[in-house]
């Protein structure tokens, strides 16, 4: 019982010891303040469940040559940012609701259905 109290006290006194020698702008850990850890900053990063990555590469595909860069960066953006919410985790929902902010409404129902060619959105 003792033994639990005192590596219970040392283990205390190393963190209350460690965040005062830390500068103020870092934690102990050195993890900046309102730094995110482990937030993905590509799409590699990201783990897409089901067919969504398939359809995101189908919607960029069936853009216009001359807007596929500019779609593919729009929706990279949108669907990175979303997935900071849930953890990594990329559905096919996320990727319709990245379409739906970055190419105009009159593609949408065409994008939606080349999509559903390939599954379900879920």
């Amino acid at each position: 019982m003792i033994n639990r109290i005192t590596l219970a006290s040392v283990l205390l006194i190393a963190l209350v010891v460690g965040y005062y020698q830390s500068s103020s702008s870092t934690f102990f850990f050195g993890v900046e303040a309102g730094q995110q850890v482990g937030v993905a900053k590509k799409l590699d990063d990201l783990v897409f469940r089901g067919k969504s990555k398939k359809q995101f590469e189908t919607v960029v595909a069936e853009s216009p040559a001359m807007f596929r860069s500019f779609t593919r960066k729009g929706m990279s953006k949108e669907i990175l940012a979303k997935a900071g919410k849930t953890g990594g985790v990329v559905t096919s929902r996320d990727i319709v609701d990245a379409m739906k902010k970055t190419i105009p409404k009159k593609f949408h129902e065409t994008a939606l259905n080349n999509m559903k060619k390939i599954g379900p959105i879920k």
